[in-house]
């Protein structure tokens, strides 16, 4: 779960950043739909990748949310 203000700086430009981190890390990165008024968190699921290409994806979204912040 991801902080709803705070993914709006992980998907800025098309979602450039989550587009070539799953590239890089072959993983599929989907993100959970938009909420509602009042809800705090968004999900960001990682699908049909490797156990290591999930982790690294995972490290490196934990990465940038520590940037963005």
């Amino acid at each position: 779960m991801v902080p709803t203000k705070t993914i709006r700086k992980l998907i800025y430009r098309d979602s450039k950043f989550l587009c070539d981190l799953g590239h890089k890390a072959r993983v599929d990165i989907i993100l959970g739909r938009k909420t509602s008024t009042g809800e705090k968190h968004r999900d960001i699921g990682l699908y049909n990748g490797t156990e290591e290409g999930i982790g690294k994806a995972k490290e490196q979204i934990k990465k940038q949310l520590q940037l963005v912040c």
